[in-house]
């Protein structure tokens, strides 16, 4: 009976995900086995945009999880804000973990230059947060 309606439940789910147009989680929650297990359906689409908020706080580890779901990817933040909350006493690993994948994309291009390209600047946002588009 427990099977049965473990089935009939992922069934339903599976409907769910195949069907949405918009699918919202955490980064970490991207790596559900819920999305693994339609992923594989023949039904699936590779999802055409991934948007991670609040990109300057979250861990560059945890953003590669979404962003290997996506074909295209959109980064918004505000790297003058709180950087990412890194619980260690180590001071390597606050420093290296510290440094977001947003913060790197901000900081330099493949010529060394600032990267302008590709930004674009909310005036109309409070802080003043920016997004970062890139394709995949």
């Amino acid at each position: 009976m427990k099977k049965e309606i473990r089935q009939r439940e992922e069934k339903v789910v599976d409907g769910l995900l195949l069907g949405a147009q918009v699918i919202l989680c955490t980064n970490v929650g991207a790596a559900s086995t819920v999305l693994d297990k339609s992923e594989k359906s023949p039904l699936f689409k590779p999802f055409d945009l991934v948007v991670i908020d609040e990109a300057a706080q979250a861990l560059e580890a945890s953003c590669w999880i979404p962003i290997l779901r996506g074909k295209r990817l959109v980064l918004a933040g505000d790297h003058h804000q709180f950087p990412p909350t890194i619980k260690s006493r180590n001071l390597e690993v606050t420093r290296e973990l510290g440094k977001t994948l947003f913060q790197k994309i901000m900081k330099r291009d493949d010529n060394g230059k600032s990267r302008k390209a590709g930004m674009t600047n909310n005036e109309t946002e409070r802080n003043h947060g920016l997004s970062i588009m890139l394709k995949l």
